[in-house]
């Protein structure tokens, strides 16, 4: 680990973790509120939604790299908390001078509507509606890219206590994607520059494939060892041994891709890093969770068995802050650019 989070530190917040896990009502998508409180509260006692803040300021003063560990191991638990996204929020607040906000918060990267300026650089209007906000109903700020988003318009925060409506939604895991509409509400202006809030939204997704796929693995092992079939452990059967050791290989270049580009985030710029990264953990999600509910059978898609409770949430995160054909194109379109003669230059030069 880099400076913030050290080995014994990542330990203690695994340890959390499995106790948050195994108290949050076996692992819903959507606890309850007084199950929600408590669980946010002991995160913040930990200090982890400032985990990329200056130390200066209270923080951790950690990295991506650090924040990429605590999310594999967050969704590994299948943890069911907006701690990335608050992670986010606070840090580009943190750099761009302005204070650390409290509670829960997330990110907007679909936005439709108008931001404008009140005549200064500090703050502004926002009248629109910001779609599938990953845990918007619990979120106390959002940071939104307005819509047209185009350098050098800056981000910009909004206060939930001004939304004048709120639609509930979720994705396929059941985990809160809501829709917020806003009527003329102030916001603060974070001057920043930074990777896009949807490449930071897919190196969050990324992270956290990675620790939902170690966990379809984990259970997959300890299924097919105790499971028997024509008095053998289905482990010892050559085809299953395959089948896990492709799982394996999965996890790995998930995890490996999701490390690279959060160190590239730490260098200054990560967006090739991000694309690719991305695109890798959703091609791994497909072959992954068909592999572990194939050695399972038919006790994988039983709701009493805790397997749904990754790969639901690995279906719906492949698909959020770009899909495959999403960041084919855009990897494929990058490319393009340098040429037959400037491509491996470009690839030699990434750190």
């Amino acid at each position: 680990m880099t400076a913030g989070v050290d080995d014994s530190m990542l330990d203690s917040v695994e340890r959390l973790f499995k106790d948050l896990a195994a108290n949050m009502e076996n692992g819903k998508s959507l606890p309850a509120n007084d199950s929600f409180d408590t669980a946010w509260s002991r995160v913040e006692q930990m200090g982890l939604p400032q985990l990329l803040v200056q130390e200066n300021r209270g923080g951790f003063g950690g990295s991506w790299r650090d924040l990429q560990a605590v999310l594999r191991k967050a969704a590994a638990y299948a943890l069911p908390l907006p701690l990335g996204e608050t992670v986010v929020v606070h840090a580009l607040s943190q750099y761009a001078g302005l204070e650390v906000f409290a509670g829960p918060s997330s990110i907007a990267a679909s936005s439709v509507g108008v931001l404008r300026f009140d005549g200064c650089l500090d703050s502004g209007r926002f009248s629109g509606e910001l779609r599938g906000v990953p845990w918007g109903r619990v979120a106390r700020h959002i940071l939104l890219e307005p819509p047209n988003y185009a350098a050098p318009y800056p981000l910009a925060v909004v206060d939930v206590a001004h939304v004048s409506n709120i639609s509930h939604g979720a994705n396929i895991a059941g985990e809160p994607r809501d829709s917020l509409v806003f009527d003329d509400a102030p916001v603060v202006l974070v001057h920043f520059e930074t990777e896009r809030l949807f490449a930071l939204g897919a190196l969050l997704r990324t992270a956290q494939i990675g620790g939902a796929l170690e966990r379809a693995l984990e259970l997959s092992l300890c299924h097919v060892g105790e499971r028997k079939q024509f008095g053998r452990p289905l482990a010892e059967f050559q085809t299953i041994q395959h089948q896990l050791a492709m799982l394996a290989e999965e996890v790995a270049a998930v995890n490996c891709g999701a490390m690279a580009a959060a160190t590239a985030m730490d260098g200054g710029k990560a967006e090739f890093e991000i694309a690719a990264a991305k695109l890798r953990a959703n091609l791994a999600v497909g072959r992954g969770t068909s592999i572990a509910h194939q050695c399972h059978g038919a006790i994988g898609v039983t709701q009493e068995y805790p397997l749904h409770r990754s790969t639901r949430r690995l279906w719906s995160w492949c698909g959020e802050f770009g899909n495959d054909g999403y960041w084919g194109r855009w990897l494929g379109e990058h490319v393009q650019k340098y040429g037959h003669d400037g491509l491996w230059p470009m690839l030699t030069e990434l750190d």
